[in-house]
């Protein structure tokens, strides 16, 4: 049997790969379910193989077959179909047996529904062409074998694998020619012959035609770029921190500000005005004011003006010159220098000055003191 199946398949298919050109890759865009169908009407010739059917040559085993397919792919390369075939058997069995007649010649009705699943070679290794000439397409397959014949009240029911290849020819867009080589395996009381070998099958070879609906063809997934925007996104995030950050400090700012000037003016009681002790240096035996002491004194009458205290002008002779009698009058002439200078050129009140002849060893003093050598205050 196997000898004779591999034989049919020779000679019956003869693989011609058509040069192809700009084939696309996957992946694929997935379409609707209304798309990519099929259907499919095939007739030609099977020839049954069971436990005596070798007693019969090859041509006085052939009977009709007819197909009939729906399907659909879901890929460029994979795909779903559904298929009833059969239609007779022809062959060789015991006399008298389920199907034969008296002589042990057999002929009966068969029929076979089963599921395949489908693999487009050219599609699947060498990329997808929607108009490519040729496609070689194996499939596999499971389903049930019914046996039958008219007047016979019994009826054989087998489960039965199937496997095959298709032969798929492009006429258009919409229509293939279909050349179908396929093998039935069963359970070997399927012609209703028990014994032998434990399983039996048929062969088939059908041509036939193809017309697909919905959408044909299908398209390659484009490739999208997703960019990354994370950089940008927390660079705009640390920014409006910054912002959010900044409005804050200048609120506070603001409402510091405000509190500020929502307090009552301060009111300065008292201004206390400074000013270190003066010395106005004179000649020996002289009581006129030097010409460069007078910037110094000029400074000092604007403190004294603006202070409104009371200032002690001491008189100094030098103790190294003179005597006491001529230097007691030295020191008070230079005293009066100052006084003259401090009220009459600068302006001083005079009821801000006193010239004193000696500060009061027991007295601390709050003013300030004018004279030869020391102004105390």
């Amino acid at each position: 049997m196997k000898k004779e199946f591999l034989t049919l398949v020779l000679l019956l298919v003869t693989p011609i790969l058509f040069a192809q050109k700009e084939v696309t890759r996957g992946p694929f865009v997935t379409n609707g379910f209304g798309d990519n169908w099929f259907v499919s009407v095939g007739f030609g010739g099977n020839v049954y193989a069971g436990e005596n059917d070798s007693e019969l040559g090859l041509g006085d085993r052939i009977s009709t077959a007819l197909d009939i397919t729906l399907g659909k792919w879901l890929t460029p390369s994979m795909g779903l179909r559904i298929q009833y075939a059969g239609l007779s058997a022809k062959g060789k069995a015991t006399a008298n047996s389920m199907f034969a007649d008296a002589l042990g010649n057999e002929k009966f009705n068969i029929m076979n529904l089963h599921a395949d699943y489908m693999l487009n070679i050219n599609n699947a290794f060498f990329g997808y062409r929607a108009d490519r000439t040729w496609e070689l397409i194996p499939f596999l397959g499971f389903g049930w074998a019914q046996a039958t014949k008219s007047g016979v009240d019994s009826k054989s029911n087998e489960l039965a694998a199937s496997a095959g290849l298709l032969n798929k020819f492009r006429l258009s867009d919409a229509v293939d020619f279909n050349l179908e080589l396929r093998g039935m395996m069963a359970n070997q009381r399927l012609d209703g012959v028990e014994g032998g070998t434990r399983a039996e099958g048929m062969a088939s070879a059908t041509v036939g035609f193809s017309y697909k609906f919905g959408k044909r063809t299908f398209e390659p997934k484009e490739e999208r770029f997703i960019p990354d925007y994370s950089p940008y996104t927390n660079k705009i995030s640390e920014l409006e921190k910054q912002i959010t950050d900044e409005k804050i400090q200048k609120k506070a700012i603001l409402d510091e500000l405000n509190q500020e000037r929502s307090k009552a003016p301060e009111t300065i009681a008292k201004i206390e005005y400074l000013s270190y002790p003066l010395s106005v240096y004179f000649a020996v035996g002289s009581s006129k004011v030097p010409h460069e002491d007078l910037f110094n004194l000029n400074n000092y009458a604007e403190i004294i003006k603006k202070s409104g205290k009371l200032f002690k002008i001491l008189g100094s002779p030098d103790k190294l010159t003179g005597n006491p009698n001529t230097n007691k009058k030295l020191s008070e002439d230079r005293a009066s220098a100052v006084y003259e200078a401090l009220v009459y050129k600068f302006g001083v009140n005079p009821k801000q000055l006193e010239i004193v002849d000696k500060p009061d060893p027991g007295k601390s003093l709050d003013v300030t003191v004018i004279g030869r050598a020391v102004i105390f205050e």
